[in-house]
């Protein structure tokens, strides 16, 4: 027996996930564009390396850090800003703001401060247009029926 899941839990998933997904292989990035950083070469593949070595320890990372950052972002966009916002570009604004102070109560801010202000932003940005497209995309259909 299948059940699906409705639009709401599905936004709320995305919402919980994604800035996790995405700030994870943001500092993964970060970690490769940094010289000091090196990954050694005991595994064969360098795709191997990076997910080994650096995604999923950062991953479980994030998850500790954030994840609780990221429950709370998911139900204020899908319970207060989504059904009550009008703009477009003020829920992505407001979703940037979002992703800066979830970046900020993570405690993962050290002297790159900037790079970390900007990687909260840009995720906010992200995952802030997707989940608009995805309420506005959800909304446009029942007004359809």
């Amino acid at each position: 027996m299948s059940r699906r899941i409705n639009n709401d839990t599905k936004r709320l998933l995305t919402g919980i996930i994604l800035p996790i997904l995405l700030g994870s292989t943001g500092l993964c990035i970060a970690f490769f564009i940094e010289p000091n950083v090196t990954i050694s070469s005991e595994f064969n593949g360098w795709f191997k390396q990076v997910i080994i070595e650096a995604f999923i320890p950062v991953l479980i990372y994030a998850v500790a850090l954030g994840g609780i950052q990221s429950i709370l972002y998911s139900f204020l966009m899908e319970k207060l800003i989504n059904p009550k916002v009008r703009s477009h570009l003020l829920v992505i604004f407001i979703s940037a703001i979002l992703g800066v102070i979830s970046t900020l109560l993570s405690g993962f801010v050290t002297q790159r401060f900037v790079f970390f202000f900007i990687a909260g932003a840009l995720v906010g940005i992200v995952v802030g247009a997707i989940l608009r497209a995805m309420y506005i995309n959800e909304k446009q259909f029942r007004t359809m029926l």
